[in-house]
């Protein structure tokens, strides 16, 4: 599900091109031979992939990301052993990225001019 109007419920002035982003599954898987009433192996997946995301482009130049994922999964075993496992991650990752140009280039002393083209991206991940 996404909801792409984020700016302008805010009205904020230097975020461009918002949008708020969330999306679930859930996946159950049941195996084993013959037959049975309860199955001798189990799995369940909750997925949040993203739980929370936002994109924007911050004074309609700076593409920035923060997101946030969620996931949980149960196995379970119910024959002799009679074992569950249960997991659970939460990460959190932000993205910044900037450019420019130079259309004249660099002028560069006893060289012809240099175009050029600089690029910064930077990525903080944080798991829980």
């Amino acid at each position: 599900m996404t909801y792409s109007g984020f700016d302008d419920l805010l009205n904020a002035k230097m975020l461009k091109n918002t949008s708020l982003q969330t999306q679930f599954s859930r996946e159950i898987k049941n195996g084993g031979e013959g037959f049975w009433d309860t199955p001798p192996t189990e799995s369940e997946n909750f997925k949040f992939y993203p739980l929370l995301s936002l994109d924007t482009k911050l004074y309609n130049k700076f593409p920035v990301t923060l997101s946030c994922n969620y996931s949980h999964k149960l196995e379970e075993d119910n024959s002799i052993s009679n074992t569950k496992i249960r997991s659970s991650d939460l990460n959190f990752h932000t993205k910044f990225k900037y450019s420019f140009k130079s259309p004249k280039g660099l002028k560069i002393l006893f060289f012809k001019r240099l175009k050029m083209r600089n690029e910064l991206t930077t990525n903080l991940v944080y798991f829980l």
